[in-house]
C-alpha cells in the first residue's frame, strides 16, 4: 500500500480514463509502483474509484493504479491539477 499523500491529477487524465472506460478501449499504462519502480500494463480500464483519500482507475486484469502514479497513458503525458 502507499502511504504518500494523494497528489490531485490533471481532468484530461481521468477525462481520457473515463472515455476508455466507455469505449471499452484498451489502454497502454506507464506508472510508478508502489516499491518505486516503473511499470507498464496494456489492459482495458473498466472503473474509477476513490479510497482512502485517493482516486483509482481499475483494470480488466484486477490491477488497482493510483492516478497519481501513473506517467502516461497511450504515450501521452499529464501534469497534476493545480490548487490555486
Amino acid at each position: 500500500m502507499d502511504d504518500s499523500k494523494y497528489i490531485p491529477v490533471a481532468c484530461g487524465l481521468y477525462d481520457l480514463i473515463e472515455h476508455a472506460i466507455v469505449r471499452k478501449s484498451m489502454i497502454l499504462i506507464q506508472f510508478q509502483t508502489t516499491d518505486g519502480t516503473l511499470s507498464e500494463m496494456n489492459d482495458q480500464p473498466i472503473d474509477l474509484i476513490s479510497k482512502n483519500q485517493a482516486e483509482f482507475v481499475i483494470l480488466k486484469s484486477g490491477v488497482e493504479i493510483r492516478l497519481d502514479k501513473i506517467l502516461t497513458i497511450d504515450g501521452k503525458t499529464f501534469d497534476s491539477c493545480s490548487t490555486k
